[in-house]
């Protein structure tokens, strides 16, 4: 059995569904690439598939109508999840690190499958709680904002989908909220799971240990536990891709069986136990204590692995440094994932670091504004509000220095009627003048004297009309350059002051809301010099984030990034 939609629709999906199903679909195959089980044969430079050696789950399932049983053995998620007492409505529970995300993932697979070959079936969507900021926020507006935000799909389209059930959501980090609010989740979550408000299926993730403490139970028809790994699965998967001599060890290692009964634990073994101290494991006490040492361990080791380039781009404490302050930020924001356009100024977490973006943003800011002003304040004002006094100016100033200028003419080669020449032609490029530049007389001068040196020869028309030419040129351009750079400097006061303003009080932004106001860019720029200069990234962040790919830390969908897991994110947080 498949979940149809709950009416019928267009037997062909339009433009937008078809371009949204192909980008979930590449969104899900590179998630599932990028999983830590899938990539420890390249790291490792095995033969074999990782399809070829797996540890599948054992899986108990509970529903409405029967208590928990045991699933047979390889039961595929898409066999529950079409059961008729599930109906599409599911709960995948797990401990940390049991493989939920990766559950969710195959399932969002096989979905994708039967989307693109029958139009009236349903588009999986994956999405993280994580992002829910807003306790009075519906799940239903969440979605829709979601959608917006990371599929740039209108918002009333997105409420068209969720209204006609077109989308089925798979709901991943429930437990990633903060402790106070997952309830508060919960209950927002029944509320869109009424038949009035979500016609479709909707399947969550979350850790056992934190939902078993909730007051309220999710209103979905069933739910699937990820059991432990057994000693012969751990034992089967270690001797097929590391040998007996890992295998005679982990067996000596006090609690360390026990440990890496979940995948994340036994992936991170099997990659770092080279750097594992194996004589020392039964000093740690604590399960904490234990997991810290395999995470150190994994983070030396893959710092250590063979760089593809010629030598590694960047100083492992450096890596280290940056890695911990990004996981800081997406903890305290309680995020899971980011790109490098989300970036906000409340990561400024010192105020000297606010006030250094506000100074750094004035300049940026009040430079282009000076620029416009100089542009288009400082100089087309005086043709709109001050032409006739211009014209007088202009005129008067044309005058005189025509008269001037005829009588120079006059004196060195006695031409009367060049001083009448001289007079008109100053007069008429006095009136222009004072209409374009008349703020500027002086300078005007500067060029007209100027053409009057380069003017006189003893051709004293033609080059009379040329000097005068280039001293026109010449006004215009003195003109310009001063009136540009006053206006600079008063626009560069005033945007200064408000970057000043803006920095302080540490506005929080919306990067849609700010790049219509076209100033998001220098927003960006600004706080991407301020983080550079105070070491909490390198400078072109893109390239590292790539190589954090490559070392095993996060993983890249499209031009968002997350850690590879969240287990290593909190390692990242706390310890560093």
């Amino acid at each position: 059995m498949t979940s149809t939609l709950p009416f019928a629709i267009s037997k062909k999906r339009d433009r937008i569904q078809n371009k949204f199903l192909c980008r979930v679909e590449t969104e899900v195959e590179k998630r599932l690439q990028q999983s830590l089980h899938n990539r420890i044969y390249i790291v490792l430079e095995k033969q074999e598939n990782s399809e070829q050696v797996q540890f599948p789950s054992e899986i108990d399932i509970k529903t409405r109508k029967q208590l928990s049983s045991r699933l047979a053995k390889d039961t595929p998620i898409e066999q529950v999840f079409d059961r008729s007492d599930i109906a599409g409505r599911l709960l995948i529970l797990g401990a940390p690190g049991s493989g939920k995300t990766t559950m969710l993932l195959k399932l969002a697979e096989r979905l994708v499958i039967r989307a693109k070959a029958n139009p009236q079936l349903p588009i999986p969507i994956l999405l993280n709680l994580s992002s829910w900021k807003d306790d009075n926020q519906s799940i239903k507006q969440w979605i829709i904002s979601s959608l917006q935000f990371k599929y740039n799909i209108r918002q009333n389209i997105a409420k068209q989908w969720i209204e006609q059930g077109a989308i089925l959501p798979l709901l991943d980090g429930l437990d990633e909220l903060a402790e106070a609010r997952q309830e508060k989740c919960v209950e927002k979550l029944n509320h869109f799971l009424h038949p009035d408000t979500c016609l479709g299926s909707v399947v969550v993730s979350s850790r056992i240990q934190e939902y078993q403490c909730y007051t309220t139970n999710l209103a979905l028809n069933g739910s699937i536990t990820l059991q432990p790994l057994t000693t012969e699965q751990v034992q089967d998967y270690v001797l097929k891709t590391e040998g007996k001599a890992l295998w005679n060890n982990i067996k000596l290692g006090s609690g360390l069986l026990n440990l890496i009964r979940t995948p994340l634990f036994l992936n991170i073994i099997i990659l770092s136990h080279e750097e594992i101290s194996f004589g020392r494991w039964h000093q740690f006490e604590s399960l904490e204590e234990k997991s810290n040492h395999l995470f150190e361990a994994y983070i030396r080791q893959m710092l250590k692995r063979r760089y593809s380039g010629k030598k590694k781009p960047y100083k492992d404490e450096d890596t280290i440094r940056w890695l911990a302050w990004l996981s800081k930020q997406l903890t305290r924001e309680n995020q899971t994932d980011f790109s490098i356009n989300t970036i906000q100024p409340t990561w400024l977490d010192s105020p000297l670091k606010r006030i250094s973006y506000g100074i750094i943003f004035g300049i940026i800011y009040g430079s282009i504004f000076g620029l416009i002003h100089g542009l288009v304040v400082g100089f087309n004002s005086q043709l709109f509000g001050l032409l006739i006094v211009r014209l007088i100016q202009g005129s008067m100033f044309g005058l005189i220095f025509g008269l001037i200028y005829g009588l120079i003419v006059e004196l060195i080669f006695g031409l009367i009627s060049k001083l009448i020449y001289g007079v008109i032609f100053g007069l008429a490029v006095g009136l222009t003048v004072g209409v374009i530049v008349g703020s500027i007389p002086w300078l005007l001068v500067v060029g007209l004297i100027f053409g009057l040196i380069v003017g006189l020869d003893e051709e004293l028309i033609v080059r009379l009309k040329r000097g005068l030419n280039i001293g026109l040129m010449a006004g215009l351009i003195f003109g310009l350059i001063f009136k540009l750079v006053g206006g600079l400097m008063v626009g560069l006061l005033v945007g200064l002051i408000f970057g000043l303003i803006f920095g302080l009080i540490n506005l929080k932004y919306e990067s849609r809301n700010t790049q219509r106001q076209g100033i998001w860019c220098f927003e960006h720029f600004s706080l991407r010099l301020v983080l550079y200069w105070s070491k909490n990234i390198p400078w072109n962040y893109s390239k590292f984030l790539n190589y954090g790919t490559e070392r095993l830390f996060l993983k890249r969908m499209e031009n968002r990034y997350q850690f590879i897991h969240d287990l290593l994110n909190k390692h990242f947080s706390n310890q560093y």
